[in-house]
Order: C-alpha cells, then sequence, then structure tokens
C-alpha cells in the first residue's frame, strides 16, 4: 500500500513539473518569477531541476540539428554580400563625379534662384498690403453700410450691421487707427438707434390709440359672423325637428302681433349693416395694425441689453392708454353708437395685448394681461351699471344687452374670462324689466283710460271670430245666439291678454344667447310676469277703480272683465310653457300670480262698489233727526228711511248682472252699515235721555229695516241670514228698558265701567260715556235698594288667609311657567303672523327664540355648532331671531347668488342695528343705491394697483420688524392680539400714514379693541350694556381720528407715497364732492375696522394652518427658494417684493385661498328686504332681514372634495376645485358689494406667509390647539399661543443674543 501511494504521489509531482515546465516555455520571461517561486516553494524542487536540465539538453540537440541544416544557406549569403558591397563602391564614384559636373553647371541656375527668390519676397509684400486693405475695405464698406441704415430709418438692420461691425470685423482691424474711432463711435450709434426706434414706438402707441376703434369692430364683426355660422350649423340638424327655436317663436309673434304691437318699427338688431357684409372677408388685426415698430424696438432693446427698462416702459404707456379707453363719455348712455365705440375701444385695445401677448416673448405675460383685464372688466361694469341706470327705452336696453353679448363672446374667444359680464347682464335683466313694466304701465293705462266698460257688440261672424282668436273665450250659449250679440266683457279684455303675451316675448328676446338653461329662462320670464301682473298691471286697475267719479256701471263690468282674465291665467301658463318647453310640473318652476291680481282688483272694486253703498246710505242717514224726548207715538217708519230702502231695493235689482256672492255680498255689507249707523245714532254721547215715544219711532225704523231684509233684495240668501245684520240693534233695543231697572243695583254688586252693557247688549265699535236714562211719563216710585251683608264677605276672606305659604308658591311657578311658554307661543304667532298673504309659500322653518332676545343667547354660547344644528334641523333657509331682529340665514350658492345679484331690487344692505350705529351712517357698509355707488368710485381708489404697490414696501417693513420682536420674545406670544396689533399699526401707520406717537397709538388701540368687541351686540343703551361701551369708544376714537387727520392736513412734507386718507381725499375732489370731518372720520374708522379684525382673523389662521401642517409651509419654502426669495434676518431691506413677483407664487396663492376657504373671518353679510320673494321653496316676506352664510356655503359646497380638509393644492391649476362655480367660493363676497380692500388683505397675507417662511420658525405652546369662535370674527378662544424663533439666511436659528442686538440696531 505505502508503494502504491508513494508511486501515485511520484505520478501527480510529475505532472506538476511538466505542467510548470511548459508554463516556463510559453510564459513571458519578465512573468516568470511567480512560477519559480511555486517551484522553490515545494518540497520537490532538486527533482524539478533534474528535469529542467534534461530539458534544456533536449533543446540543444534540437539547435544544433537546425544550425547544422541551414549552415550552406548563410554561406551563399555572404558571399553574394561581399559582390553587393564591390558593386556599391563603383556606384558610390560615379554618383561623385556626377556630383561634380551638376555643381559646376548649376552657378548660373543659382544666380537665377537668387533673383527669383527676391522676386517672390516682393510679391509676398504686395500679397500682403492686399489681404490687409481687404481686411479694412469690409469693415468700412459696412461702416458706410451702417450709415446708410441710419440715414433710411432701417434701425433694425443697422443694429445688427453694428453688432457684425463690432464683433467681426473690427477686432481683426483693431490695432488701426480709424477703427479705435469707430469703437467709440459706436455707444453713441446705439443711443441713436435707441432714441430712434423708442420714438417710432411712441407713435405706434399713438397710431395704435387712435385705431383702437377700428380694430375692436372689425373684432367684434369677426366673432358675430362665427356666432352667425355657428347658429347655421346648429339650426340645420333641426330641420325636421317639431321644436320650434326662439327666432322661430319670435317669427310667428311678429305676424301675429303686426297689427297690436306697441314698440317702435326699428328692430332692436344692433348688427344689421354687419350682417349685410358677412360674405366679405373680415381681416384680422396683424391685416390692420403694423406691429414690426414693437418688434423693432423690442429686439433692439434686448439687444442693447435694457430689455426690462423698454418691457416697463410699455406695460406704464398701456396701462395710461387703458384708463383713458376704460373711461366712458358722459352722454354714452344716450345712444346705442356710444356704448358700441365704448367696447369696440376695450376690445381693440385688448385684441392688440392679446397679439403682443403671442408674438412676442415675453414684453407682455399672462398676469400683466389678467391684472389688466381685471381692472378692465371691474371699470367696464361699473361704467355700464352707471349709464344703463339711466336708460328707459327698453329696447335701447336689448340693444344693449345684445352689443354687451358680442363684446363677451370677443373677449372670450381671445381667451378673457367674461363670467362677471353675464352675471352683470342679469342685473340689466332686471333694470331691462323694469323699463318694460315702465312701458307697459304706460300701455295699460291707455287701454284702461280709453275703455268704454261695455260689453263688446259683434255683429258678424267674421268679428265674432277676430275677438276669439285675441282672447281665449268659449260659451256655448254665446255661440248659439244670433247675431247682433254681445261678449260679456269690454274691450281692454283681449287688449290687456295680448299685451302680457308680448311682454312675454319681449323678455324672452332678451334671454337669448345669454347661456342660460330652459329653466332660468322660463324662470326669469315668470318672475317678470308676475311683476307685469302683481305691480303694473294690478296698480293700473286699482287706479281705475279708485277714480273719484267712476260709477257703479264701471265698476261692475271691471268686475266680469277680471273675472275672464282671470280664467284666462291657464292660458297664459300653457303659453310660457310652448315658449320656454319647461314643463309646469318641474321642481321650483314660478307659479303666475295672474288669478292673485285679478282677485285682487275684483275685491277692490266689489270693496269699491260696498264702499259707494254705504256712503249712499250715510247720505240719506244725515237726513235723520230723532227726538229722543218726544212722548207721541207715530205708526210708520221715518221719511228718510224709507227713501233709503227704496233705492236699496232698485240698486240691488240693478245687481243682478254680477255673481251671486258680489250682489249677496254688496246687500250684507249695506245692511250692516246701514244697522251700525242706527246703532251709533242710538249710542250717541248727546242722547242723555230719552222717552218711550222714541225708542217706539226707532224701533218702527229698525223694523222697516227687517222687512227689508226679510223681502230677500237679493237671491240666493237663506231663510233669515240677512236678518242678522240687525241683530244686534235688536237687542240693544230690547235690552235698554231693562238696563235701566239694574241701574239702581249697581252700586251694591259692583263698579263697573260707565259703559257697561248686559251680555246680549253688545254695542260694537264704541262704549256709551254714561248710562243712558230712560224716560217714563209717569214713573212709579222706586223701593230702597237694600245693601248686600257683610259677614259672608267676611267669612270669604278669613278662608283665604288659611291657604298654605307652599300652595301659593307653586301656584307662583306654575304661573310663572305657563307665562314663558306662553309668552313664547306668542312670539312665534306674533313673527308667524307677519308672512306675505299674497303669496302662498310658507315662511322658512325655524324657531324665534325668547321674546325680545330670540336666539342671541345660544348664537354666541353656541358659536358655529348654532348654523350648522340648525342647518341640519331645519335645510338651507331656516328662520331666527338674533340680535334684537327677525331674521333668516341663507346657504348654498344658488341661494346667494339670489340675493348678491338681488341687491337694489330684491334686499338692501342693513347690517343689524349695532353695527350700523357704531360704524357710523356716513361709511360704505350702511349706505345704499347711487349713494353706495358713488362711494365705492371712490374708496376704489384706495386699492389700486398703483396704491398696493406703494403700500407694499412699508406692509412688508412692517412685517419684518414685528416678526423680529416676535421672535425677541422669551415666552411664547398670543398669535391673534399680536396680529390685532400689528394689522392695526398697519391701517394706521401705512394705510391712513397717521404719526401717532406709540403711547398715544396703545392706548387708542385698547379703545380700538373695546369698540370692536361691541360691534355686534344686543342694541340696548342701558348702563354697563356692550352697545353702551361701544358708543363712548366711538366717540374717544372720533376725537382721537379727528386730531390725527388735521395734524396730517396740516403737514404734508417728507411724504414718499401717497397713503389712503390723502387718496380719499384726492378721489373725492375728482368726483365733485369734498368729504366733511365727519365723513373723513367715518370712512378711516370703517378702512381701520375693514383692515383690523378681518385680517388678523386670516393671520391667525395662516399661521395655525401652517402650524398644523409643516408639509405645506416646507412646499411653500421651496417655492419661495426657486423664486430665489428665501431670505432670512438681517437689515430689513425695504422693496425686496413687488406684486409681480408675489402673482407668480402660484402655490402661496393656492394656501391663503384655501385659508380663506376654511376659516373665512366672517360669516356672511346682512341684507334687508324690499319685496317678498321665493327662496328654496320659502317666501322672504318684506321687511324682514337676511344673513346669507359665507362659511357655511364654503363647507356646504359640491365642487369642494373633502371640505374639511386643509388643502391647498384644490386651488391649483390641475385642480381649479373654484372654477366650478363662481358663487361656491366667496370669501369676501360678492355682487355690488364686493370687498373692496380684498386685494390689500391678499397682499397683507402673503407678505406675511412669505416673511414667516423666510425668516422664523415657529412652534405651538400649548399641547393642542384651541377650540374656534365665531364671534365678532373667526379666532381662537385662548388666541393661539406660539412661541417664534429667528432664522439667518442659511434657515438656521438666530441666537437670543444676536436677535436682540439686530433688534436694537434697527
Amino acid at each position: 500500500m505505502e508503494r502504491a501511494k508513494m508511486a501515485e504521489e511520484s505520478l501527480e509531482t510529475a505532472a506538476e513539473h511538466e505542467r510548470i515546465l511548459r508554463e516556463i516555455e510559453s510564459t513571458d520571461t519578465a512573468c516568470i518569477g511567480p512560477t519559480l517561486r511555486s517551484v522553490y516553494d515545494g518540497e520537490e524542487h532538486g527533482r524539478f531541476m533534474e528535469k529542467l536540465e534534461t530539458r534544456i539538453r533536449n533543446h540543444d540537440r534540437e539547435i544544433e540539428k537546425m544550425c547544422n541544416f541551414h549552415y550552406q544557406g548563410f554561406v551563399d549569403s555572404i558571399t553574394e554580400l561581399l559582390k553587393v558591397r564591390g558593386e556599391a563602391q563603383k556606384l558610390k564614384n560615379q554618383v561623385t563625379d556626377t556630383n561634380r559636373k551638376l555643381q559646376h553647371e548649376g552657378k548660373e541656375l543659382v544666380i537665377a534662384m537668387e533673383e527669383l527668390k527676391q522676386c517672390r519676397l516682393q510679391q509676398r509684400n504686395i500679397s500682403a498690403t492686399v489681404d490687409k486693405l481687404m481686411l479694412c475695405l469690409p469693415v468700412l464698406e459696412m461702416y458706410s453700410k451702417l450709415r446708410d441704415q441710419m440715414k433710411t430709418k432701417r434701425h433694425y438692420p443697422a443694429l445688427k450691421t453694428l453688432e457684425h461691425l463690432e464683433h467681426t470685423y473690427l477686432p481683426q482691424v483693431s490695432h488701426y487707427r480709424f477703427c479705435k474711432v469707430m469703437v467709440d463711435n459706436i455707444p453713441k450709434l446705439r443711443e441713436e438707434i435707441k432714441d430712434v426706434s423708442m420714438s417710432d414706438l411712441k407713435d405706434f402707441l399713438e397710431s395704435i390709440r387712435k385705431h383702437s376703434d377700428k380694430i375692436g369692430e372689425t373684432a367684434m364683426k369677426q366673432a358675430q359672423q362665427q356666432r352667425n355660422l355657428d347658429n347655421i350649423v346648429l339650426q340645420q340638424p333641426r330641420i325636421g325637428s317639431k321644436r320650434k327655436s326662439k327666432k322661430d317663436v319670435y317669427t310667428i309673434f311678429d305676424a301675429e302681433m303686426e297689427s297690436t304691437s306697441p314698440k317702435s318699427e326699428q328692430d332692436s338688431g344692433i348688427l344689421d349693416v354687419e350682417d349685410e357684409e358677412d360674405d366679405e372677408e373680415v381681416p384680422g388685426a396683424q391685416d390692420l395694425v403694423d406691429f414690426s415698430p414693437v418688434y423693432r424696438c423690442l429686439h433692439i432693446y434686448s439687444v442693447l441689453g435694457a430689455r426690462e427698462t423698454f418691457e416697463n416702459y410699455y406695460r406704464k404707456q398701456r396701462r395710461k392708454q387703458a384708463r383713458l379707453v376704460l373711461q366712458p363719455p358722459s352722454n354714452m348712455h344716450e345712444t346705442l353708437d356710444g356704448y358700441r365705440k365704448y367696447f369696440n375701444q376695450i376690445v381693440g385695445f385688448f385684441v392688440v395685448e392679446d397679439h403682443i401677448l403671442h408674438t412676442t416673448q415675453g414684453l407682455v405675460n399672462r398676469a400683466y394681461i389678467d391684472e389688466l383685464w381685471e381692472m378692465a372688466l371691474s371699470k367696464t361694469i361699473a361704467a355700464l351699471r352707471t349709464h344703463s341706470s339711466y336708460c328707459s327705452d327698453p329696447n335701447l336696453v336689448l340693444d344693449l344687452k345684445n352689443l354687451i353679448v358680442l363684446f363677451a363672446d370677443t373677449l372670450q374667444v381671445y381667451g378673457f374670462p367674461v363670467n362677471q359680464l353675464f352675471d352683470m347682464l342679469l342685473e340689466i335683466r332686471d333694470q331691462y324689466s323694469e323699463t318694460l313694466l315702465k312701458k307697459w304701465a304706460g300701455v295699460f293705462r291707455n287701454i284702461l283710460d280709453s275703455d268704454n266698460y261695455s260689453p263688446i257688440p259683434v255683429t258678424s261672424e267674421e268679428t265674432y271670430k277676430k275677438v276669439v282668436g285675441q282672447f281665449p273665450f268659449q260659451d256655448i250659449e254665446l255661440e248659439k245666439q244670433p247675431f247682433p250679440k254681445k261678449f260679456p266683457f269690454s274691450e281692454f279684455v283681449p287688449k290687456v291678454y295680448n299685451q302680457i303675451k308680448e311682454f312675454i316675448y319681449a323678455c324672452l328676446k332678451f334671454s337669448e344667447d345669454l347661456h342660460l338653461s330652459s329653466t332660468e329662462v322660463d324662470d326669469m320670464i315668470r318672475k317678470s310676469t308676475n311683476l307685469l301682473l302683481t305691480r303694473t298691471l294690478s296698480n293700473s286697475l286699482q287706479n281705475v277703480i279708485k277714480r273719484k267719479n267712476i260709477g257703479l256701471t264701471e265698476l261692475v263690468q271691471i268686475i266680469i272683465n277680471t273675472t275672464h282674465l282671470e280664467k284666462s291665467c291657464k292660458y297664459l301658463e300653457e303659453f310660457i310653457t310652448n315658449i320656454t318647453n319647461v314643463l309646469p310640473e318641474t321642481v321650483h318652476t314660478t307659479k303666475l300670480y295672474g288669478t292673485t291680481t285679478f282677485k285682487d282688483a275684483r275685491h277692490a272694486a266689489e270693496e269699491e262698489i260696498y264702499t259707494n253703498l254705504n256712503q249712499k246710505i250715510d247720505q240719506f242717514l244725515q237726513l235723520a233727526d230723532y227726538d229722543w224726548m218726544a212722548g207721541e207715538l207715530e205708526s210708520k217708519a221715518s221719511d228718510y228711511l224709507v227713501d233709503l230702502i227704496a233705492f236699496l231695493r232698485s240698486t240691488f235689482a240693478v245687481f243682478t248682472h254680477l255673481p251671486g256672492k258680489v250682489a249677496q255680498t254688496a246687500c250684507m255689507s249695506a245692511c250692516k252699515h246701514l244697522a251700525t249707523s242706527l246703532m251709533q245714532l242710538l249710542l250717541e254721547a248727546e242722547v242723555r235721555q230719552l222717552t218711550l215715544g222714541a225708542l217706539q219711532q226707532f224701533n218702527l225704523d229698525v223694523r222697516e229695516c227687517e222687512q227689508f231684509a226679510r223681502s230677500g233684495p237679493v237671491p240666493g240668501f237663506q231663510e233669515d241670514t240677512l236678518q242678522l245684520a240687525f241683530i244686534d240693534l235688536r237687542q240693544e233695543i230690547f235690552f235698554l228698558p231693562l238696563f235701566d231697572h239694574l241701574a239702581a243695583f249697581r252700586p251694591l254688586l259692583w263698579a263697573p265701567s260707565p259703559g257697561f252693557r248686559p251680555r246680549g247688549a253688545r254695542t260694537p265699535g264704541r262704549s256709551l260715556p254714561s248710562p243712558v236714562t230712560l224716560v217714563r211719563p209717569s214713573p212709579p216710585p222706586s223701593r230702597p235698594a237694600q245693601p248686600i251683608p257683610r259677614a259672608a264677605a267676611n267669612m270669604l276672606f278669613e278662608g283665604l288667609e288659611l291657604v298654605s305659604a307652599l300652595a301659593t308658591l307653586a301656584a307662583c311657578l306654575v304661573s310663572v311657567t305657563l307665562l314663558l311658554a306662553v309668552s313664547q307661543q306668542l312670539w312665534q304667532l306674533r313673527w308667524a303672523a307677519t308672512r306675505d298673504k299674497s303669496c302662498k309659500l310658507p315662511i322658512p322653518k325655524g324657531s324665534m327664540g325668547f321674546p325680545l332676545i330670540g336666539e342671541t343667547g345660544h348664537w354666541l354660547l353656541q358659536g358655529s355648532d348654532f348654523q350648522s344644528s340648525r342647518r341640519e334641523k331645519y335645510g338651507n333657509v331656516f328662520k331666527t331671531h338674533l340680535l334684537g331682529r327677525p331674521l333668516i340665514r341663507v346657504t348654498g350658492a344658488e341661494n346667494v347668488r339670489k340675493i348678491l345679484l338681488g341687491e337694489h331690487q330684491l334686499v338692501s344692505t342693513e347690517w343689524p342695528r349695532s353695527a350700523r350705529v357704531l360704524l357710523g351712517p356716513n361709511t360704505v357698509a350702511n349706505s345704499i343705491g347711487d349713494i353706495h355707488r358713488n362711494k365705492r368710485k371712490v374708496f376704489s381708489k384706495i386699492f389700486s394697483h398703483e396704491a398696493l404697490e406703494s403700500y407694499l414696501p412699508k406692509i412688508q417693513l412692517v412685517i419684518q420688524d414685528t416678526l423680529r420682536a416676535w421672535s425677541s420674545q422669551p415666552e411664547a406670544i398670543n398669535v391673534y392680539q399680536e396680529a390685532q396689533r400689528l394689522t392695526f399699526r398697519m391701517a394706521v401707520r401705512v394705510l391712513l400714514g397717521f404719526s401717532i406717537p406709540e403711547e398715544d397709538l396703545g392706548h387708542l388701540f385698547e379703545v380700538y379693541q373695546q369698540f370692536v368687541d361691541n360691534v355686534f351686540s344686543l342694541p340696548l343703551d342701558l348702563p354697563f350694556s356692550g352697545y353702551r361701551r361701544g358708543i363712548q369708544a366711538r366717540q374717544i376714537l372720533q376725537k382721537g381720528l379727528e386730531k390725527a387727520i388735521r395734524e396730517k392736513l396740516q403737514c404734508t412734507q417728507g411724504k414718499d407715497y401717497s397713503d389712503a386718507l390723502d387718496i380719499l381725499i384726492e378721489s373725492s375732489k375728482e368726483h365733485g364732492k369734498e368729504m366733511t370731518m365727519q365723513e373723513l372720520k367715518d370712512g378711516t374708522l370703517e378702512l381701520i375696522f375693514a383692515a383690523y379684525a378681518t385680517t388678523a382673523s386670516a393671520s391667525t389662521s395662516l399661521i395655525m394652518q401652517l402650524l398644523k401642517h409643516p408639509a405645506v409651509l416646507e412646499k411653500l419654502r421651496e417655492e419661495l427658494r426657486a423664486q430665489g426669495l428665501l431670505h432670512g434676518g438681517g437689515c430689513p431691506c425695504e422693496g425686496t417684493l413687488r406684486l409681480d413677483t408675489l402673482s407668480g407664487l402660484r402655490y402661496l396663492d393656492c394656501v391663503i385661498k384655501e385659508v380663506m376657504r376654511l376659516f373665512t373671518p366672517i360669516s356672511g353679510g346682512y341684507r334687508t328686504v324690499l319685496q317678498t320673494f321665493e327662496l328654496d321653496g320659502f317666501q322672504i316676506p318684506k321687511g324682514w332681514s337676511v344673513m346669507y352664510s359665507i362659511r357655511d356655503t364654503h363647507d356646504t359646497a359640491p365642487v369642494f372634495k373633502d371640505v374639511n380638509v386643509f388643502d391647498p393644492d384644490r386651488f391649483s391649476q390641475a385642480r381649479s376645485e373654484d372654477k366650478d362655480g363662481r358663487f361656491h367660493y366667496l370669501p369676501f363676497g360678492g355682487g355690488v358689494r364686493t370687498c373692496l380692500g380684498k386685494h390689500l388683505a391678499k397682499l397683507f397675507l402673503k407678505v406675511l406667509a412669505v416673511e414667516l417662511a423666510s425668516t422664523s420658525r415657529f412652534e405651538l405652546a400649548t399641547r393642542t390647539f384651541p377650540r374656534i369662535t365665531l364671534v365678532p370674527v373667526l379666532h381662537p378662544v385662548d388666541g393661539l399661543s406660539v412661541k417664534f424663533f429667528g432664522l439667518d439666511s442659511n434657515q438656521n436659528e438666530i441666537l437670543p443674543e444676536t436677535e436682540a442686538m439686530l433688534s436694537a440696531t434697527v
């Protein structure tokens, strides 16, 4: 075994040595070291050396064999080499000889070469000279070309030439003197080009200002052509449709009403001339205007490095032109051409700007265009509101509407938002309705004045069909009668009916192209028609009925006419349904009130008949002459009464044409009036005594009246129904003798009032001042009355003393409880009785609370739960009683929209009485109508773009100082209180520019806090009440503000900007009225109030949300970092922010919007109802207060997803949740009372957010976030305790001592 094992190891070693030898043979010599190392590391290196020696000997033998094999070839090669060397020597000798001969022969050639070399040198010098000249000639040619271009005013090519000359040609010849002269002249040439191009731009701007009208006209013509084409395309698929379009309806109606139309012959189309030219191709703005001066000037300034200067100049000049364009002429409202020219100029201006936006790179940007458009939109709407209010012609208003629609469509094509224009058209729609109502009031007046109030006679079938064709009337009995015959109504019935239909068509024309749904159109027509019926036609009928000289025949005919018009109301309903295609069964469809109108008119006519009859009865009764002391008895009724009864019989015989109930009511009314008048004759104060004879005579007259009642003067009464009118009079006559007998016992029983009468002897309307004594001819002696014994009374009172005190207390408690319950029910009934009886809709559900205080206590204690709990219980519209006023609270976009757009028509602003008194009567918030519009014009300049630009540096500086002061505080601060101080300081120092000492400013702030805390309080002027404290604070503030205003007016030097008070004074002068001192005080107080409470609330909410959502704060810092605005502590550099910069911070804008959505500072706005209207299926009665809820509308808006989540990205361009509905998001209100200072508030919040993100770190100082309260504005209950830390430019926390040094430096 050992041998086998040794043999095996020997074989392995041999194999390994063989492998190493092969590796040595195949490996480079430099790499053989590791191989040899492996040999010596082993134990068998001796054996390996033996094998290596063996291998070397083998190789030597092989080499030797190879050399022997090749030896003979080597010898032969050596022999050949020796031969070659001999031949080479011979060749060398031959070459040497040849060289010697060549040198001898080439001496002449060398001389010739020297001459040629000299010639070549001269040629090279000439060529160099030519090259230099060739370099200089292009420079001179370019300079000559530059001069020619400057002479021919080709400045853009000249600038190009100058650029090539400077950068391409002159560097090549820069060492020449003339080039240095050119280089020195280049800046002058550039300035010359800049000046000349700017001059061309000024000419362009002046030209474009003059031609804006033509550009706008062309653009509007294009829009009109496109709209016509769209209408043609839309109408082609409808050729076979059964449903008629609105224009088809107009055509049919025009054919029907051609003979009766009161309109002018001229149609209300606004672009008839343009329509005739539809086939012609209309040139675009680029075809009408040469924009090359702008492009050249822009490029020139860009090349010259002054692009920003050019952009600022261009924008500034265009802003000035925009203000000129937006200034309407004073007589614009007189003709449609005035409006058309105004619109053409505006359209032309923005068409040019849109073209510049899309053809230049950055000369104008979208933010600039949007800012201009927002200004233009507000000024245009204000101008239209003002001038359209002067229009009294409905045709002109309709033409204006069509022109506004075309104006909006034109600008919408260019991407401008025009929703506000269509909202304003809804306001003009109300004005259009008013002008229509005024026009139709005259029409109805003429119809009623010219009517003969007699049935319409017809003598032929043709005349009969004509009347039936004009008015829906069917009477089988009348159709069977032969001619001639009469309709039961007079001529004004078909005329009035047709005029109502024409009014409906006039309303329908206004709704065209307003992008309204069929339901909205139907609602508009029905509401306007209701106004026509309930106001215009009703007033006209009432005026006719109330005429002094109107007779009973006319009144009877009016009753008949209104009866037939009432029956025709269902046909008017069908008529509106046919033209709007909205079924009456549709939810929220407004019902026509025509039935009520005609019923009221008929009732008024009936009342007038009753009044005339009563007056006639009074005339007869004036002839009555009773002798109350007469002793003789007569056997017949008085003569005056016999004549009166005869008159009544003949009158009621004529009433057979009246409806049965009317005749019966007239008869009953006459009998009751007669009975009441006779009762008054008997109970007159002068009648102290009367005899039995006089009483008998009076009894005979009453019997005559009863006989008349029993005779049935008017058919339809049941047996003795009419006699009931005289029952009280009969009882009075019956009980009068008995009453005289009881008079003796009266002092013994009780002490009633002098006019007391036993049960059954009622005295309607009055009581006797003293008892009547019945005088008898021979009265029998009366026995003396015996007094009642007092013993029973004493026993009764002694028994009452035995009642326990506990029972008395229980009875008192029960009484008080019952009293409260009854008083609360009576309080509810008291407000339920205020509903408008003419409207069938119910008052909204809800609770009015307790008497006088209502639900004010619940509102103050429950906070936000008050509104939410009642909204869940009663719905979006509910009633309550707050701050001494009945109030209807409204939630929901559509409901709020109706209120905001119904300003001055449906509602008018009215804050609670406490707010009205404390803010003052001269404020914008408390003014209405034209006064409000004028005040808004005056105050609007305070918040213009230029004014905000001037406020911005001061606001930033105030905020930086405040945040630095907050960071230096060692303890946590109350954010809400400090935010109030900050906004108060900003309002006083920056906005109003007052230089009030710090001590006085602190005292003024404390007084102002007391004032704000009591703005919304119960209006009870009692000692120690909040209302009284608010009045006292207002008086102190007024004195302080007056002092500050007078000091400011006296010292006007050293100011670097115009503050709000300066602008307010100047703006009021521009509008032709200087403000009094009281108006200035109220105005400044209102400005501080608007900037103080709400802005402090929003600032606190912003800080709280940034604390709750650090990811939002970090994302905001990333945006600031991307814009280069993330700076830190140090010197507060004024003016580092600009409006354009803030407008570009999209995410910051989303954050501010989300804060205002989720934490709107005020709950809503107050309005007073001017006329009863419908809202969400309920009537809103006239005289009540309405509060639209902004915060709850945000919370319930369907367009917002996860309404309770703070999500700024919902306002990003990708989502834009607020774009789906305008009135779903309204933190600053809407309509004509949109918050004037909304841009200032957003500016303040944006600057605060930027400074917070860049200069501060802050953390909550309490364990949890505080609860939120809503009164007087939204704010945390404990004010939000927060600790602030300053940050440096690297976002590192600043040490306290550094902060203190920095604050001291500031």
